[in-house]
C-alpha cells in the first residue's frame, strides 16, 4: 500500500490530494459557499470544527482505517471539498499478505462533500471514479461500498449514475 499520507489521484477535473490541516482555511472557504446545503454531511462550518474533523480523518490515517483527501478543483484552481476512503478491511491472512502495511480487501468511499461552486461540475464523479479506478486496479480490493444518508438524494442519484446499486 501508499505510503498513508503519499496517494494522490489526479483527473481532468479533479487533484485528490492528502488532507492537511493546512486545507483548513479553504475548506471552511468551500463550506460558507452555501452552509445550508450540508444538513445531511457531517463537514463542519467554521475553523475550530473543521481542524478537529480534519485531525479526527489523519488519527484515521495514522491508524490505517482511512485515506481522506481534500478535492482540489482545477477548474476553479482552488481545494472545492473533501472525500475519503475509510473502513479499510482486511481479510487476508497475514501468511497469504505479508506486506507490513498490505491494502484493503475492502472499503467504503464517503465523507464526501462540495462547496457549491463545484458541484455538477464533473469533480464529484471523477473523483468518485479515481477512487474506485484505485481501489480496483491498484488495491484490488473485493467490495467498495457508498455509505449516503437516505434522506440526500442528489448523492444517491450521483453514486447511482455511476453504475452503483442500492442495497438497504
Amino acid at each position: 500500500m501508499e505510503r498513508r499520507d503519499g496517494l494522490t489521484l489526479v483527473g481532468e477535473h479533479v487533484r485528490l490530494e492528502p488532507l492537511a490541516l493546512e486545507h483548513v482555511p479553504a475548506l471552511v472557504a468551500a463550506i460558507s459557499e452555501d452552509p445550508a446545503s450540508f444538513r445531511f454531511s457531517t463537514a463542519p462550518d467554521n475553523e475550530a470544527a473543521m481542524s478537529a474533523w480534519v485531525q479526527d480523518a489523519l488519527a484515521g490515517r495514522e491508524t490505517g482505517r482511512e485515506l481522506p483527501f481534500a478535492t482540489y478543483s482545477r477548474a476553479h484552481e482552488r481545494i472545492a471539498g473533501s472525500t475519503r476512503f475509510y473502513d479499510l478491511e482486511r481479510w487476508r491472512p497475514s501468511a497469504e499478505n505479508p506486506q507490513p502495511d498490505p491494502p484493503p480487501d475492502a472499503c467504503l468511499i464517503g465523507y464526501t462533500w462540495l462547496g457549491a461552486s463545484a458541484r455538477r461540475t464533473g469533480c464529484n464523479t471523477e473523483a468518485k471514479l479515481l477512487m474506485l479506478a484505485h481501489a480496483f486496479e491498484t488495491w484490488q480490493v473485493h467490495r467498495v461500498a457508498f455509505r449516503i444518508d437516505a434522506r440526500n438524494g442528489g448523492s444517491r442519484s450521483a453514486v447511482e449514475r455511476l453504475g452503483a446499486k442500492f442495497e438497504g
